[in-house]
Parts: structure tokens; sequence; C-alpha cells
């Protein structure tokens, strides 16, 4: 009976000294606590952080999960439970490593605290980071008043400096914050949408009848005289051959100097006024003609007749990588043609298309119909194919040319006092509404920061504004309207 007691008694100690061991190797050191959270980018609607990896014990090891949180109030550890919870955080890094986490779904113009704790696999939790404030941008960054409606697209210089045509007949040149660099008062009113020469040279027309050519300083470098208005937007080879039409009836090409080099007899008045010249890969000129055909010309560059197409055009071509060349009609369609002339398809629109299209970087093409005070216009992606990708209704119509950011976004104005941003599927990624009455028939650009560039007509609303928007401009074969922010005009244009 005593070695069963001896036994049992050996039994409970080694038990006991087990139980011992494994308290004691009981993991009860949290993670260390992050010091230095920090955010590094944001926008409207999202705000990038980046901190270090702390650990498992203190700073050693591998952490099992984070926790990071916001609010629009001071984060601490009374409040913690009630700050938002982010969802997807990352996998923690091994101690020491460079972490980084992007919070998406704010509002813009708001102040937000961040805050962020560490747990090991034993769910031990660290103390709270330090807390980290961020303000989200504003959409709106300024606004410029001119004396009259904006119709003209603003070109970007090499500097960043703004330049817009008005009907108060000047061209303004704006600095990126939205000061006034200088102005230059013509003869008659700016329909003409100004282009940027490789040099510094800024382009654009009149309703005086001249085409000028202005110094970066606003000094007039040279003016050409034509027989009739400049409604045109001038288009720059990469030869510096300045194309440009003219209600007399004409499209030149000038020398940089100014002289002329040769003319085209488009066989039509007003046919200057909406059709501006699009030049192609291989140097090829197309323009259109209101002619008694209405037709769109392709021409070599000594202004020779390379083929010509049957279409109502009223809009500038756009052209992609391939050499399809996509125009507008006032029949409800646009139309893309081959390189050779030949009609590859034509997809049917609710009105006439007064935009020209923008090419994004899958071939997407986006363009808007327009009547005055249509209810049910719209705004279309078709594919390559000429198939409808999606369309959104735009009551009042798109007489504006949309931009595409290097982010997808699609960028538009419209007859109903909206300036649109699109997200590649047809949603509405964000809009802003002007005053009743406002029509976007300018068509925006979008800087090297983002920022898109916009005029608006109407009595109360006779300005230039500027939106953060969240990507530069595409790199796609045509992104915009008159193809880049300089406004060249061409195929490989800068």
């Amino acid at each position: 009976m005593k070695r069963v007691f001896t036994s049992l008694w050996l039994v409970l100690l080694l038990f006991s000294a087990c139980s011992e061991e494994k308290i004691f190797d009981a993991d009860l050191k949290p993670p260390a606590a992050i010091i230095d959270l920090q955010a590094i980018d944001s926008t409207r609607h999202t705000v990038t952080l980046s901190w270090t990896a702390p650990g498992d014990d203190g700073r050693v090891g591998t952490g099992a999960a984070y926790d990071l949180r916001y609010a629009t109030d001071s984060i601490t550890e009374a409040n913690w439970a009630n700050a938002t919870q982010c969802t997807n955080e990352p996998n923690p890094k091994p101690d020491g490593g460079d972490e980084s986490f992007t919070v998406t779904g704010l509002v813009e113009n708001t102040t937000y605290y961040f805050g962020l704790k560490t747990a090991d696999e034993a769910s031990n939790w660290s103390e709270l980071s330090n807390v980290v404030v961020c303000t989200t941008p504003e959409r709106l960054k300024w606004w410029f008043e001119t004396g009259d409606g904006v119709h003209s697209s603003p070109a970007i210089g090499t500097d960043g400096t703004i330049y817009v045509g008005s009907y108060d007949h000047k061209l303004y040149a704006l600095n990126p914050d939205g000061t006034e660099k200088w102005s230059y008062e013509t003869g008659g009113p700016i329909y003409s949408s100004p282009a940027v020469g490789d040099d510094g040279t800024i382009y654009v027309g009149s309703g005086d009848h001249r085409f000028y050519a202005f110094n970066a300083d606003g000094s007039v470098k040279w003016a050409f005289r034509t027989g009739d208005y400049v409604w045109s937007s001038p288009a720059v080879g990469d030869d510096g051959t300045i194309y440009i039409g003219s209600d007399d009836k004409r499209m030149y090409a000038l020398y940089p100097d100014g002289s002329e080099k040769w003319s085209f007899d488009l066989g039509a008045y007003y046919s200057g006024r909406y059709l501006s010249p699009a030049i192609g890969n291989d140097g090829t000129i197309y323009v259109g003609s209101w002619d008694s055909e209405h037709k769109l010309y392709a021409l070599y560059p000594d202004g020779s007749v390379k083929w010509s197409f049957d279409v109502n055009i009223v809009n500038s071509p756009a052209i992609a990588s391939d050499g399809t060349i996509y125009v507008g009609s006032e029949d409800h369609a646009l139309v893309a043609l081959d390189a050779d002339g030949s009609e590859k398809w034509s997809f049917g629109t609710s009105y006439d298309v007064m935009s020209s299209a923008a090419i994004g970087g899958d071939g997407t093409i986006y363009v808007g119909s327009h009547w005055d005070g249509c209810a049910d216009c719209r705004f279309y992606a078709i594919n390559p194919d000429g198939s409808e990708k999606w369309s959104f209704e735009t009551p009042g119509g798109v007489w504006s040319s949309p931009a595409i950011a290097s982010d997808g976004t699609i960028y538009v104005g419209s007859g109903s006092h909206r300036l649109y941003a699109f997200n590649a599927d047809g949603s509405v990624k964000w809009s802003w509404s002007f005053r009743d009455g406002v029509k976007v028939r300018s068509s925006p650009v979008v800087g090297s920061d983002g920022t898109v560039y916009v005029g608006t007509s109407h009595n109360f609303a006779r300005k230039i504004y500027a939106f953060q928007g969240d990507a530069p401009l595409a790199a796609t074969p045509w992104p915009m309207y008159r193809h880049d922010a300089r406004h060249s005009g061409r195929v490989g244009g800068p």
C-alpha cells in the first residue's frame, strides 16, 4: 500500500512541475507600440499611411495582425473602440519591415485621425501608436473670372502655365495657383483653343481674322491675317509647321516664323469654325469641310489631297495608334475610318456628335451626343469594333470633349451645368454642379499633378475652374481634345 501512495505522490509531483513549466512559458509580452506612423499621400477620398513593423515580443519576431482605425476626432485609448476599423490591413512583416496601407472611402476636405495597434499570436495587443492627423484635399482648387464666356479649352505649358481664350477677346495666361500671369486683348472673341509649341510659343486664333503667335511673356511674336474669323484650333507638326482653319474657307499651313507655306481651299463658308485639323503619325493632315458634300479630307504634308470621305463632320478627328480616324457627324453617328479612307464602322448616337473623341489605353472610344435642350442626350463608351460598351444619359447634351486620366477616370463637361468624372465602367466617380444655366462647352485638360482645368459660359459663370483630380493625363493614343495638354493636335505629340 505504501508503494501505491508513493507512486501517486510522484505522479502528482510530476504533473505539478509540468504545469508550472507551462505557466512559465506562456506568451505574456505584447508587440511594441508603433512610434513612426505617418501619412505619406492623400487624395480627396484616400490617405496612404506608412510605418515600421514592430515585431512580436516587443520588437522581436513577427506580429500576427494589425488593427488600423480612424476618426474625425483625436484617437485615444479611451475612445479607441469608437473609431472606425479598417479592413484588409496587410499581414505584419518581420520586425523592422516597411509597411504601408491606403485607407479608402474618405470624404474630401475632412480632417482624419489615424491610430494603429499590433497583436501577436496569443492575442496580446500593443499600446496605441502615435496618432497621425491628415486632411483630405478639397475638390475645387480655384476659379478665375473672365469678362465673357469660355468656350476655349485650356492648354498647359511645360512650366505649368495655363493658357485659355475667352469671348471677352482676351488670351489669358494663368499661374498654377489661379493668379493671372498676363493677358492680351485681341480684336475679337476667342473661341479657338490655344496650342503650345515645342519652343514655348503659344498659338491661338481670334474673331478679328488673325492667327496669333505669342512669346511666353505675352508679347506678340507675329500675327497672320486671314480673310475671316479664326475659330479653329491649331495643330503643330513635329517640324514646327502650324495648321489652322479660317472661316474664309481655307486651311493654312504656316512656317514657324508666321509666313504662309501653303493653303487648301475647303470650299465652304464656316469650314474652319469647329473643324480643327489633326495630324497622323505619318504627317497626314486630317480636316473637315462643310462644302456641298461635307467631307473629311486627308492631305499630304505638301497640301495635296490624299483622299476624302463624305461625312457630315462637325468636329476635330481623333486618331488611334493603328491609324484609325474617328470623326463625329451631324447625322447622329461616330464614324471610324481606316487610314486609307475606307469606312470601318458607324456607331449611331441619340443626337449630333459635336464633341471630339478620346481614346483609352484599351482602345475604348469616349464621345458625347448633343442637341440644345435635349433630355436624353448621352455620353458613350464604344468598343474598338464599334459596339456599345456603356452609355450615360446627360440632359442638355455633351459638346465638351472628354479627357482621360492615367487612373482610368474620364472627365467631360455637359450642357446640364455639370462636370462629370466617370469610372471606366461608366459609373459616376464624382460630378461638380455649377449654377443652373451654366454650359460646359470647354473641353477639360488634366495637368501633371492631376488638376483638371475647364471653362464655363454663362452670364454668371464666365470662369476657368481648377479641380483636384487623382491622376495625371493618361498616356493613351489620343487621351483628350487636341491629343495632349499642349494641344499639339498630332499623334505622338508631347
